[in-house]
C-alpha cells in the first residue's frame, strides 16, 4: 500500500486543489511529494500529513471466549496542488482560470 487516495477536491479561486491520501506511517512529506510528482506527474505544492495509532477491539468468539484484534496503524497526507492556469489575453500573462470564468460569466449576463 504506497499511496490510496482517499478523497479529492477540485479547487475554486481562493482555494487550490487538494487530494487526500492514505500512505504508510514510514513516509515523510518529501517521499510522499516526490512519489506523486515523479510517477503521476503532479504539480503538488504542499504536503500536510497526520499519523493515527492502531485500534484495538474485542470481538466475540463464541459465548464465553474474547478475540483482540488489532488494526495497523496508518498515516493521512493532505496534499496542494497548483491552480490550473492559463495563458491570458495578451498570451504572455498567466491568469487564473477561475477569475476568467467568473469574468466571462458577469459579462455574459450584462450583456443579455
Amino acid at each position: 500500500m504506497p499511496i490510496t487516495l482517499m478523497s479529492s477536491y477540485s479547487g475554486s479561486v481562493n482555494m487550490p486543489p487538494k487530494a487526500i491520501f492514505r500512505v504508510r506511517p514510514e513516509m515523510t512529506k518529501h517521499e510522499v511529494k516526490e512519489y506523486l510528482t515523479k510517477i503521476y506527474d503532479l504539480p503538488v505544492t504542499k504536503v500536510n500529513t497526520m499519523n493515527f495509532m492502531a485500534k484495538r477491539r474485542v470481538e466475540a468468539n463464541g459465548p464465553t471466549t474474547r478475540k483482540i484484534i488489532k488494526e495497523s496503524r496508518w498515516k493521512k497526507a493532505i496534499v496542494r496542488f497548483e491552480r490550473h492556469t492559463k495563458a491570458g489575453p495578451s498570451g504572455g500573462e498567466v491568469v487564473d482560470v477561475g477569475a476568467v470564468d467568473a469574468t466571462a460569466t458577469a459579462t455574459a449576463a450584462a450583456t443579455a
